[in-house]
């Protein structure tokens, strides 16, 4: 659902809502759009970054998270009452001390790849909680062994979340002081940022991703 949602996000939109619910198997899901009766509105806010540039949108100015001020109670409660998002906490913590990012950037991010689902598996075959292709996992030191292949290993969520949280590091490096490319590269792969100039691609589905992480983080 989220997925598909997730185009839904016009390039003209002004804000970022976020709807949201946890289901009964404690499965969080997130949608910019109201899909149905069960979602709840747990945040609107403009995307004062956002704006057209060259047949593409630019996210400007979001490597901060937003002040306390304008964050969500009713969105913090939503992240507490799901499971599999409170089994992850320490192994989040940890990854964001120890690869230097934002726990509520990677929060974000999970929450928009794999709403906490650590058996998650994409069409495109992107695994886990941060949504890995095998490939990107084979680059960061995972190999097919005796205790199973790449895409096995990455539903474990420890190491999925220190591959990711690696790969994540290594994009900030990058694009420095440009989270918004590092988000894009995260989703559409490095090479399409570069292509595109060293801008969000012209896709539809990495405009309104790098849009919803933004929001929630």
């Amino acid at each position: 659902v989220l997925g598909a949602s997730l185009l839904a996000l016009s390039q003209h939109a002004v804000h970022a809502d976020v709807w949201g619910y946890v289901d009964e198997e404690g499965i969080t899901h997130f949608s910019p759009e109201r899909v149905d009766e069960r979602y709840a509105l747990f945040y609107r806010a403009p995307i004062t970054g956002l704006q057209a540039n060259a047949g593409a949108i630019e996210v400007a100015a979001v490597a901060a998270a937003p002040e306390p001020s304008v964050l969500s109670p009713k969105l913090a409660g939503f992240f507490e009452s799901s499971p599999r998002y409170r089994q992850v906490q320490p192994l989040l913590k940890e990854a964001a001390l120890t690869h230097r990012i934002d726990y509520e950037l990677l929060q974000a991010l999970i929450a928009t790849e794999s709403a906490f689902n650590a058996s998650a598996v994409s069409p495109k075959g992107a695994v886990g909680l941060m949504q890995i292709m095998p490939d990107t996992g084979r680059r960061f030191g995972l190999g097919d062994d005796r205790w199973g292949p790449v895409e096995y290993k990455l539903t474990d969520p420890k190491t999925n979340i220190r591959i990711g949280t690696r790969y994540l590091r290594f994009l900030m490096d990058m694009f420095p002081g440009k989270l918004e490319l590092a988000l894009a590269s995260y989703n559409a792969g490095e090479g399409a940022v570069q292509k595109a100039g060293n801008k969000i691609p012209n896709f539809p589905e990495s405009q309104a991703y790098v849009a919803m992480v933004t929001e929630i983080y």
